[in-house]
């Protein structure tokens, strides 16, 4: 039997969605029994990618580095990238809330949340690195509004979990 050799490598696929990266630096950390969220701090200024990978100068993302709100702008889907990078804590889910009546939980607007507890997304669309952890949450911004959200992180000392509790605004009104 002959062996097959390959004649080309088949290239990665190209991103077709626009993404935001958001470094957490967790400075406090409290378990949910306590009686605020744990504090956290955005380290970097969000990077912002364009579909083909690029950096954006402008986005349909933005993000509030006090507060830790994002709000999306657009009614395309996006790709928003939260890290924790060589801190003693793993993200290890994410909640939603609208804050319209009835209440949802925003499942139909985020349909997908990808984990990854040991490697962190430096860059969409790239391979993982090692010393961190990440959440890739798919916003299709189907139902416009303002969603309350919590990053749960746990701390890998004392396998306690505790919330990051910011906000997000899909297409809010120009």
């Amino acid at each position: 039997m002959s062996k097959i050799e390959p004649t080309s490598t088949i290239p990665p696929p190209v991103p077709t969605i626009p993404c935001a990266v958001i470094d957490l630096d967790i400075t406090q950390f409290r378990s949910l029994g306590a009686i605020t969220s744990l504090e956290a701090e955005i380290v970097n200024d969000p990077v912002f990618l364009n579909p083909d990978g690029s950096e954006s100068q402008t986005s349909t993302i933005t993000v509030n580095k006090q507060t830790g709100s994002v709000s999306v702008t657009s009614d395309c889907p996006v790709h928003i990238v939260f890290n924790i990078i060589d801190q003693p804590y793993v993200l290890v889910g994410v909640a939603w809330a609208t804050s319209e009546i009835p209440r949802g939980t925003g499942a139909s607007t985020f349909p997908e949340v990808t984990m990854l507890r040991d490697k962190y997304i430096a860059a969409p669309f790239e391979d993982p690195q090692p010393g961190g952890s990440s959440l890739d949450i798919m916003d299709i911004a189907t139902d416009p509004g303002f969603y309350d959200y919590v990053l749960m992180i746990q701390s890998e000392e004392t396998s306690e979990i505790g919330v990051f509790d910011p906000g997000m605004e899909n297409q809010p009104e120009q």
